[in-house]
């Protein structure tokens, strides 16, 4: 279980929970309360048709049963954010509506997953006092969990103004670019711990992080730049390790990883990965 208990604020509190990253949200919500305070925030809005996975904000206690049950099952899992708030319920479901829309840099309207606390904490930590006020509204604090705890305070709670979309400014989208870079490079770390766990042998955590940095980069240099042309050039490196191009030992796999051709580099890096497992399959 993950509450340190001295962290938390004497104000209502929210859940604001994600059902796309944990789609029993709303059973394990019924089980653990008889009669919830809830609101699925995509009611009323144009994302109504996809109402099953609309984020879900729940008022709670602290030290209730259905606290402590978030904080046994869905804090390490990542199921959303705490929000503390003096302003009433519909204010803050007004808010967290508000949230679901943002302008992006090329202009257009975009949904927007603020509730996903691995990419959240960064954008408020990136964020200044005033953009931090912009961001909450009527929300006095925001807490995260992503790996440890992250507590947000904003400096002057205060109705927001919604006639327009929410907007950010370029030091947070250059978060929220980081938040997804880091989220790649997690999901690639969970593949080589499965399938090829001997090339993070040995290594710390911060050491891991550097080593597949350094993979990815490698692969980009290669113009294997999409996420499964990179899980297909870890394979070829995973299966025939620091000889994985060494021409003389592998020179068809050595010819489609540094030589163009007639097939695109997805092709040729996908056809490389093939090649790699038949030959660890014959040694």
């Amino acid at each position: 279980m993950v509450d340190p208990n001295d962290a938390w604020p004497d104000l209502p509190c929210y859940l604001l929970l994600d059902t796309v990253r944990e789609p029993g949200i709303k059973r394990w919500l019924y089980e653990t309360e008889a009669n919830p305070k809830h609101f699925s925030l995509y009611l009323m809005t144009k994302y109504k048709s996809m109402i099953d996975q609309s984020p879900e904000l729940i008022q709670t206690e602290l030290y209730s049963d259905l606290w402590y049950s978030f904080m046994e099952r869905g804090v390490r899992q990542h199921w959303g954010l705490v929000l503390f708030s003096e302003a009433p319920f519909e204010a803050v479901k007004q808010h967290c509506q508000w949230w679901l829309n943002v302008i992006t840099p090329s202009g257009s309207k975009g949904l927007f997953r603020l509730y996903d606390p691995t990419l959240s904490w960064r954008l408020f930590a990136t964020s200044t006092p005033e953009q931090l006020a912009y961001l909450f509204g009527p929300i006095n604090q925001v807490h995260c969990y992503a790996n440890q705890w992250h507590a947000f305070h904003n400096p002057a709670p205060i109705v927001g103004d919604y006639s327009s979309s929410l907007r950010l400014a370029a030091n947070q989208w250059q978060a929220i670019s980081d938040s997804k870079y880091q989220g790649f490079l997690n999901r690639l770390q969970k593949h080589i711990s499965h399938y090829f766990p001997h090339l993070l042998a040995g290594k710390d955590q911060q050491q891991q992080q550097t080593w597949l940095e350094k993979l990815v980069n490698t692969a980009n240099t290669r113009q294997f730049t999409t996420a499964q042309d990179i899980f297909f050039f870890t394979n070829v490196v995973g299966y025939l390790g620091a000889d994985a191009m060494n021409p003389a030992l592998h020179p068809e796999i050595h010819q489609l990883i540094t030589h163009s051709s007639q097939l695109t580099p997805s092709q040729r890096i996908r056809k490389a990965a093939i090649k790699a497992q038949q030959v660890a399959g014959r040694s």
